[in-house]
């Protein structure tokens, strides 16, 4: 959706200001990226329909898929990947290439090197575009962390008492069990008290 939505409104603010006077294609720059995060968004939609959708409910549960669809989805996603990376290395270079940013901010109304209403909002949209990913992975990793040390902590004061309770070698099952073999055996009589002895004629 975040996809989707970014190329929509990049192929809006080509088509917006497709006359605009600026020395870097910044038009064409909008237009390639909208359609790649269009593309994209596509994309992901048709892998996550494929993957999740109940297609052979008799073959798996619902959210399985096989393991050739998994590697080929997981390889179409790195393409996706680095070209996004492309096209946002090559966008930040129209946008900040020949101190542009400089020349932008220090020009005087009427004399910008590019149409204000087209570079800045483009400008503010790359910052976002590379730091969001930072900041959300960096919120991912802090929350991954969380867990496990909630876990590990969880273990420490709950299951630390209880296995220090269960003698070493033994387990939970095995605390009613007799420490003796012949403890509790009651079995059958010895052989010789069955054996019929001979009457003495």
């Amino acid at each position: 959706m975040i996809a989707a939505a970014a190329g929509g409104w990049l192929l809006w603010m080509a088509s917006r200001f497709a006359q605009a006077a600026c020395e870097a294609p910044l038009v064409l720059y909008a237009r390639v990226d909208g359609a790649a995060s269009v593309f994209a968004a596509v994309c992901l939609l048709i892998i996550l329909t494929f993957c999740f959708m109940d297609v052979k409910p008799r073959q798996g549960p619902w959210w399985a898929c096989s393991v050739g669809a998994a590697l080929c989805s997981v390889c179409f996603l790195a393409t996706l990947l680095l070209g996004w990376l492309g096209i946002k290395i090559w966008g930040s270079v129209l946008l900040y290439g020949d101190g542009l940013w400089t020349r932008m901010k220090q020009a005087e109304p009427g004399s910008e090197p590019c149409n204000p209403q087209l570079y800045h909002p483009l400008s503010i949209f790359m910052i976002v575009s590379w730091t969001a990913p930072v900041v959300v992975g960096i919120v991912a990793a802090l929350a991954i962390l969380a867990v496990v040390l909630g876990c590990v902590y969880v273990e420490a004061v709950y299951g630390g008492p209880k296995a220090a309770k269960q003698p070493h070698g033994e387990s939970e099952g095995e605390e009613d069990e007799p420490l003796h073999a012949w403890a509790g055996w009651q079995g059958t009589p010895a052989s010789w008290l069955s054996r019929e002895v001979p009457h003495e004629t």
